[in-house]
């Protein structure tokens, strides 16, 4: 977690794991990597009052969900629904103008990823029928 006591410490190492994402931007071979930057993200969200801290780890989320785009659904299955459930938190109790615009940014690139991936226009649905017997 983040241990140092003064806000702007923690914000300049949220900071640092912003510049790591964007160095993994579309390395998908990095998945345990990422996921523990992602743990990491929602307990700084669930356990820091700051709202600057808190924004730049949202920020970081939303990077995060950008870089990986429709395989973020493939890396982050096990933590998806948790950001989802941790970013609607934050929009329903947080006053902050600067966090609720970065969450609202978080929130619309998961809504682009869980809409391409229910998209069925992409990925067709086909009908075969296969007859194992001709009647008789």
């Amino acid at each position: 977690m983040i241990y140092d006591e003064k806000p702007p410490s923690r914000w300049k190492i949220i900071e640092g794991r912003k510049a790591l994402i964007k160095y993994f931007y579309e390395d998908v071979e990095h998945y345990a990597l990422l996921r523990v930057i992602t743990t990491c993200l929602l307990g700084v969200l669930r356990s820091l009052d700051e709202s600057s801290v808190k924004s730049a780890a949202v920020l970081c989320i939303t990077y995060l969900l950008q870089g990986q785009g429709s395989s973020a659904l493939e890396v982050l299955k096990d933590s998806i629904g948790e950001i989802h459930r941790e970013l609607r938190r934050l929009l329903a109790t947080e006053k902050d103008n600067q966090l609720i615009m970065h969450t609202n940014l978080a929130l619309d690139e998961l809504d682009t990823i869980m809409k391409s991936f229910l998209d069925l226009s992409q990925q067709p649905m086909k009908k075969e029928i296969f007859i194992s017997s001709l009647p008789k």
